[in-house]
């Protein structure tokens, strides 16, 4: 996915296009479908994840988004989040945010979040993202976000995901 990101300068649009137009229609032509309907991405996946969570939100109920790239195109669709989360409302919407550690060994949180090389700009975009969700309760989103300090980029997504799926389905057992 990161090669055809960078080859189309208008990003993830005609994949999401892809996937409104041509891609859900069939699945629920051809399988026995539920309105309920989840996105699950990681790294560039959990980008397109975010640009359709802000700008196409009505395509699914629920998003897991893990350690997303969100450092691409000058951390645009981070600034276009922080907009969406401040202005719009989001019921009846779940999202799980995974966040791996990327950084250098020796850098705790803080230091990250205050670092300013490129070595942290994944991480401190990510962080970035999940403190917009913390800040914007208001909205009627269903959040849970968690970093995950053991996990690299990628080892996450295997625990992400696995608890994301309990945020949004578990059934009270814990």
């Amino acid at each position: 996915m990161g090669a055809w990101y960078q080859q189309n300068e208008r990003g993830g649009e005609p994949f999401i296009s892809f996937i409104e137009k041509e891609l859900m229609p069939y699945i629920d032509r051809h399988y026995p479908t539920q309105p309920d309907k989840l996105l699950i991405g990681h790294s560039l996946g959990g980008l397109t994840v975010m640009q359709i969570f802000v700008h196409h939100t009505h395509l699914f109920n629920s998003y897991i988004c893990i350690d997303p790239s969100m450092w691409w195109d000058k951390q645009t669709l981070l600034t276009e989040t922080k907009r969406a989360l401040e202005t719009r409302r989001f019921h009846g919407t779940s999202l799980y945010l995974g966040i791996a550690n990327t950084a250098e060994k020796g850098m705790d949180l803080n230091s990250v979040r205050t670092d300013t090389t490129e070595d942290t700009k994944h991480m401190r975009s990510v962080l970035q993202l999940q403190r917009y969700f913390e800040n914007n309760k208001h909205n009627g989103l269903k959040y849970q976000g968690k970093y995950y300090k053991d996990e690299s980029h990628m080892s996450v997504p295997f625990i992400a995901e696995y608890e994301a799926l309990h945020f949004l389905f578990g059934d009270g057992r814990k």
